[in-house]
């Protein structure tokens, strides 16, 4: 069944591997690209520095439209494609200077890096070369060929490391001026003190010891080899990120003479980022580390902002001048249109990311590495942003390292709070400390690894400002102790797992404080007419907790959580507060804080009598909570009903381990964030290496494999990664031979 957007002209795979064959490429050797049924690639290269070269070309092939989004955007270029309406978001991304440092980057680079990173380069170039058509977004967007650079590659790999804080800082910023901020800052900071961390005693460890160990020395897991059957280490990773299609993934296997890897990809990232190689597996997650300073600049002499004007060209308009403004502490926030109505004071933004660092290497280390301690040296020049990396070996080990560089005067500074006046900054001069130099865990007691973006280790002041809600962490924990003998079955379970304890927990309470108020709530529901409080109340002691599709104990606590929330926190802080803490992640364990405490019983009543009539509209999860299968351009005006696919009820939610975001609302609504890949590998066996993709691997529309993993994602199921060459050669049959300087040929082995 062709699974791919019908409004486009089908593709099947023959049409689009024809499109990749193509003769006289500057090759040191014979490649092989071997391709499955799934559009996924398989590099067999006779020598390893034609591999990235031909890694270029596959994602030039299969992403072409979104890495040339991706280049634009990061640069600023959004007004050539979209017109007038995203000048704003130019003058910011410009101002924002993601890729301000990479040419500085690039003069830095290891020698080998370097040239991998230009082969790279050669062969995205060589692909845009070819006489063939081009992705349906080039001719929408009014998109023109460009040859790509170096610092292209270096600035995508910039906008993957922008700091998640940044949208903390902007929400909070908001609301700096409403009724019962500050105790609202209190429980965020409470909240994100009280995460359990991934490794290491429960206490928390004084800044200052931190940096005397310096001088001196999305859900991922790793399970050791006691607790499985061939005592080879097991790691399950699922990263989560935005929801469009195509997915922000690309599944390869390579395999030349110093390079056997096999993983998940970023387009336009010459590197495996979540994968394995022969020996050893890895995954992360974000950690949400500091890396950034807001500097509240009132203090400072006016003409201590420096403001520029650039042009930006706007489609189907004029071209346009922006004004940027920067200080010597970074780029000036508080001018940007996007930010006018916020009526910020002067902000500055000092991000390490301006600054020079080296994220591309270590990942070009990892396919080579065979332990754990050459695991951790690594990541040695690895800045931003800051990831919880796990760790697995075939001997059974397992690890986890920080993969980040801590500046102590940011946490000093993030302490003080939300803005940072330049003449009271911390100065403990301190040096930065890397990854190397931070705690790290390597075979635990208990047998396992579990990092959720959870802090950790526990530091004082803490290294996060926003917290996260210990769920995921603490399911995925319990799953892996409920099981004696753990296999990939078992992550597979983990994987798809529904269930969230801090919204059972709620609901447990809820169930208990509506039983005795039943009567009271019966009247008011007979009075007026509405749905039947009492059938509500049963769904919600009898939910399990379970974000099923089709639970109606999910629905009817979403919707009284929602009315009872709405009305506690708007009276409690303001209406602007209330809607801000109906999308957090710690809107449940607020809202336990409080409903224990008596404070919410008097509205009761009230909100389960709406929450009754509501739920006689959307009975189940699935009628409230669902997915939009749609490509990046879906949400555009005009055009954006051309690019949305179909929309399906899915389960879980923004608290479980298969997470799909979304706010706590009384409304259908489509999920734009979570879980969007799954990947897990048992090093007890090369071959058994499984992942899949939310969506499909090729991105150009039309296609049949665009959408062709979403059944498959569906049902819990997965693509085979092998890594010995007669597996590869089994399940990979469609064949494209290159051969350095003759012609190519593409055809059904």
């Amino acid at each position: 069944m062709f699974l791919g957007p019908t409004r486009f002209t089908p593709k099947t795979a023959d049409d689009r591997l024809a499109a990749f064959a193509h003769d006289g490429l500057p090759l040191a050797g014979r490649v092989e690209v071997l391709w499955n049924e799934h559009h996924v690639p398989y590099i067999l290269a006779e020598h390893d520095e034609d591999v990235p070269l031909v890694l270029g070309m596959i994602h030039a092939h299969l992403r072409l439209g979104q890495i040339e989004l991706l280049r634009r955007g990061v640069r600023g270029r959004l007004s050539e494609m979209f017109g007038p309406p995203a000048t704003k978001f130019d003058q910011a991304l410009r101002s924002l200077q993601v890729d301000r440092a990479a040419p500085e980057i690039l003069s830095a680079l290891p020698e080998a890096s370097r040239r991998w990173l230009d082969r790279y380069v050669e062969g995205v170039n060589a692909y845009i070369a070819l006489p063939i058509e081009r992705p349906p977004e080039f001719g929408m967007l009014d998109i023109r060929d460009e040859p790509w650079t170096a610092e292209d590659v270096v600035a995508i790999g910039r906008l993957v490391s922008v700091d998640v804080n940044w949208f903390h800082a902007l929400s909070m910023l908001r609301l700096r001026h409403e009724p019962g901020f500050d105790r609202l800052m209190a429980r965020l900071r409470a909240h994100a003190e009280s995460g359990t961390p991934s490794f290491g005693a429960a206490e928390t460890m004084p800044l200052e010891v931190l940096m005397g160990m310096g001088r001196t020395g999305s859900n991922a897991f790793a399970v050791g080899g006691d607790r499985t059957a061939a005592g080879a280490a097991i790691l399950g990773s699922d990263p989560h990120l935005g929801l469009s299609l195509p997915n922000f993934w690309v599944l390869v296997g390579i395999r030349s003479p110093g390079v056997r890897v096999v993983g998940l990809t970023y387009p336009g990232v010459p590197a495996v980022l979540v994968g394995r190689n022969e020996h050893i597996a890895w995954g992360a997650t974000n950690m949400r580390s500091i890396n950034s300073t807001l500097y509240d600049l009132t203090d400072m002499p006016e003409d201590s902002i420096r403001r520029r004007s650039e042009r930006v060209k706007v489609r189907w308009w004029f071209n346009r001048d922006v004004v940027l403004a920067e200080s010597d502490h970074g780029p000036v926030l508080s001018e940007l249109t996007a930010l006018k109505e916020m009526n910020l004071p002067p902000i500055a933004l000092n991000w390490r990311g301006h600054e020079v660092s080296d994220e591309l290497t270590p990942f070009l280390k990892l396919p080579r590495i065979d332990n754990f301690d050459d695991f951790r040296r690594a990541f040695t020049s690895y800045a931003v942003s800051g990831q919880n990396f796990l760790y697995a070996d075939r001997e059974g080990n397992i690890g986890q390292i920080l993969a980040v560089e801590i500046e102590p005067d940011r946490i000093a500074n993030a302490a003080q709070g939300l803005l940072t006046r330049p003449s009271s900054a911390a100065s403990l001069n301190a040096a930065p400390l890397r990854s190397v130099d931070l705690p790290h865990a390597y075979n635990p007691q208990a047998g396992y690894i579990v990092t959720t973006n959870n802090t950790p280790f526990a530091l004082n002041p803490p290294m996060v400002v926003a917290g996260n809600a210990d769920d995921r962490y603490v399911r995925i924990r319990d799953l892996i102790g409920s099981v004696e003998v753990f296999a990939l079955d078992d992550v597979r379970r983990i994987h798809t797992d529904v269930y969230s304890a801090s919204a059972h927990r709620v609901a447990r309470e809820l169930a208990q404080r509506l039983g005795r108020a039943k009567p009271e709530a019966a009247q008011a529901s007979a009075t007026s007419g509405d749905a039947d409080v009492g059938e509500l109340i049963s769904h919600i002691s009898n939910w399990d907790g379970h974000y099923h599709t089709d639970s109606r104990g999910a629905a009817a606590y979403q919707l009284m959580a929602h009315h009872l929330g709405r009305a506690h926190f708007q009276a409690a802080f303001s209406r602007r507060i209330a809607e801000y803490l109906l999308g957090a992640a710690v809107f449940h364990d607020l809202l336990y804080d409080d409903l224990v405490s008596g404070g919410m019983d008097e509205r009761l009543a009230e909100a389960a009598r709406r929450a009754a009539a509501d739920h006689r509209s959307y009975s189940t999860w699935g009628e409230l909570h669902s997915i939009r299968l749609g490509h990046i351009l879906a949400n555009v005006p005009l055009i954006g009903n051309r690019f949305r696919f179909g929309e399906y009820p899915i389960g879980g939610s923004s608290t479980t381990v298969m997470k799909s975001a979304h706010p706590i609302t009384n409304r259908p609504h489509q999920l734009s964030y979570g879980q969007q890949s799954r990947f897990m590998a048992d090093l007890a066996d090369p071959d058994q290496t499984w992942a899949v993709l939310l969506g499909g691997q090729d991105g150009w529309l039309g296609s049949e494999t665009f959408l062709d993993q979403w059944p498959l994602w569906q049902k819990g199921e997965y693509i085979q990664l092998p890594l010995r060459e007669s597996t590869i050669r089994q399940r990979f049959t469609h064949r494209v031979v290159l051969q350095p300087g003759s012609s190519s040929a593409a055809f059904p082995r």
